[in-house]
């Protein structure tokens, strides 16, 4: 069987290619302005992640190489969860990503809350989160 166009050449990308490469590296925003804006939001959208994270310093830094900018990391009172607050911008997209991580040291399952004034970043944002610790 013969080609129909044999001089024409189609080129496959992985689907796993580095999603954060389209997430700017200024993306980073103050800690009161996250919150005023987690708070102004609609609901957030989430996601579990299998994922298991046992070095938090190391997910932090990989968060940031990834351009997923950290804010503020805390304990959860009266859990064993640690919480990740953090932030990011897509390129040529005028919309500011939030998102929370809680998670339990060394056990598997992160919980991933987004939120944005682009809902349609969601799977983006997510993606992201998980190529960064995997």
């Amino acid at each position: 069987m013969r080609p129909l166009y044999p001089d024409l050449r189609a080129f496959f990308l992985p689907s796993s290619l580095c999603r954060h490469a389209h997430l700017q590296d200024d993306g980073a925003i103050e800690g009161a302005a996250f919150l005023s804006m987690w708070r102004s939001l609609p609901p957030e959208q989430a996601s579990k992640l299998p994922l298991a994270v046992s070095d938090i310093e190391a997910a932090k830094a990989a968060l940031t190489a990834a351009n997923l900018f950290v804010l503020a990391h805390r304990p959860v009172p009266g859990t064993p969860q640690q919480a990740l607050y953090l932030t990011g911008r897509v390129q040529g997209v005028s919309a500011q990503l939030l998102l929370e991580i809680r998670l339990v040291p060394g056990a598997p399952g992160l919980d991933v809350s987004f939120k944005s004034e682009r809902s349609d970043l969601a799977s983006m944002a997510f993606a992201a989160v998980a190529a960064a610790l995997a």
